[in-house]
């Protein structure tokens, strides 16, 4: 997540409907959806950025600032604001985060695709210089973010590694990064 000045007024406000989403109980509906979320920002790339319960802050405050928007907007026009069309808004702007995440995640899936057949050519090259695959991975994921730190499969393939590194066996990370990129 970029950080800018807007993104930075709204944080507090984010982490005060974050803290109340927080202390609801994971139950029925919230339950799921906050699987969901956790599931949706792993893939979108978001994975520190975001709590479930940050981005359902996010939608509350989005939701929020499209209220207040249009309730400013039309009392300028009208000289009354104009409840219904804001409570409108507020709905769509509850949503905007949500097909925002899910633009990020196709993005971000197209970007692995794309680039999936010159990663695993760089891996076979380095295994036939006789590199195992956790230095083959080592030497893939280093160089490829010295070169492009956004590059979505170096990042991918770093997690694969770190999972490996700290006793995951392979195959369960490579399922993991499965599980991940769908």
């Amino acid at each position: 997540i970029e950080e800018n000045d807007l993104y930075a007024m709204a944080l507090p406000l984010i982490q005060i409907f974050a803290h109340y989403f927080k202390r609801m109980p994971d139950k029925g509906r919230l339950f799921t959806l906050r699987a969901e979320l956790r599931d949706k920002l792993m893939r979108s790339g978001f994975m520190g950025a975001f709590t479930p319960n940050e981005f359902l802050g996010l939608c509350c405050v989005s939701a929020l600032f499209m209220f207040t928007a249009l309730c400013l907007l039309t009392t300028l026009m009208t000289n009354a604001p104009q409840i219904p069309v804001a409570v409108i808004a507020a709905g769509v702007g509850s949503y905007m985060p949500f097909l925002s995440l899910n633009a990020s995640i196709g993005e971000r899936l197209i970007e692995i695709d794309r680039r999936l057949p010159n990663t695993i050519d760089l891996l076979v090259l380095s295994m036939r210089d006789g590199l195992d695959i956790m230095n083959a991975l080592d030497r893939v994921v280093t160089r490829g973010l010295e070169q492009n730190p956004d590059d979505a499969m170096v990042q991918e393939l770093g997690v694969v590694l770190q999972e490996m590194r700290v006793g995951t066996a392979r195959s369960d990370a490579l399922i993991n990064l499965c599980e991940r990129v769908k």
